[in-house]
C-alpha cells in the first residue's frame, strides 16, 4: 500500500497542506462520504510517524476505517479511489489560487455574465495592479495582459455602446 497514488501524492504533503487537506475533505461541499473521512484522519496520523510500514497494510488501513467489518478489498480500493481524487482535487485547487489572476480572471467573467459592474471594477483594478507588480516581462505577464483585455472587452461589448474599444486592440 506505500506505493499507491494516493500515499505517494499525500507523502509530498506538507504539514499545513496535511492540516488543510484535512479541512476540505471534511467539508461537506467538497465531500459528504464519512468514510472517507475516517481514512483521511487515519492516514493523516500514518503521515505524521512517516507511513509505518507495519500500520500501513491494507488489513490495518481497513480496520481503522472499517471497524467490526470483514476485509473487503473492493471497499478499500473504491475509498482509496475517490480519497485520491479529492487529494487530487485539493491539489489541483492550491495550484489554481497560486495562479497569479487565473482566479480573478474567472470571477472577472461571472462579473460580466452577472453585471454587477461594480464588482467587476473592483476586482479588475485589484488583477490589473497584481499583473503590473510582476517585475519580470515574461511569458505569463503578457499572457496575464491579454487575460486582461479579453475580459474587459466581452465586458465592454456587453455594454452596448458605439465607442473605440482599447482593449480589443491590446488583446
Amino acid at each position: 500500500m506505500r506505493h499507491s497514488k494516493l500515499i505517494l501524492l499525500l507523502q509530498t504533503f506538507s504539514a499545513s497542506e496535511l492540516r488543510a487537506f484535512k479541512d476540505f475533505v471534511e467539508s461537506p461541499f467538497f465531500n459528504k462520504n464519512k468514510e472517507l473521512i475516517r481514512l483521511n484522519r487515519h492516514l493523516k496520523k500514518l503521515a505524521s510517524r512517516d507511513f509505518p510500514e507495519s500500520k500501513l497494510t491494507r488489513e490495518a488501513v481497513f480496520k481503522a476505517v472499517y471497524p467490526g467489518q470483514a476485509y473487503d478489498d473492493k471497499q478499500l480500493n473504491y475509498a482509496m479511489s475517490l480519497l485520491l481524487k479529492l487529494a487530487e482535487r485539493f491539489v489541483g485547487l492550491q495550484r489554481y489560487e497560486r495562479a497569479g489572476i487565473l482566479p480573478d480572471y474567472h470571477l472577472l467573467g461571472e462579473y460580466v455574465q452577472r453585471d454587477l459592474d461594480k464588482n467587476y471594477h473592483y476586482i479588475f483594478q485589484q488583477a490589473s495592479d497584481k499583473a503590473k507588480a510582476n517585475p519580470h516581462r515574461d511569458a505569463e505577464y503578457y499572457f496575464q495582459g491579454h487575460l486582461l483585455s479579453e475580459v474587459a472587452d466581452v465586458h465592454f461589448s456587453r455594454q452596448n455602446v458605439r465607442r473605440y474599444d482599447p482593449n480589443l486592440q491590446q488583446a
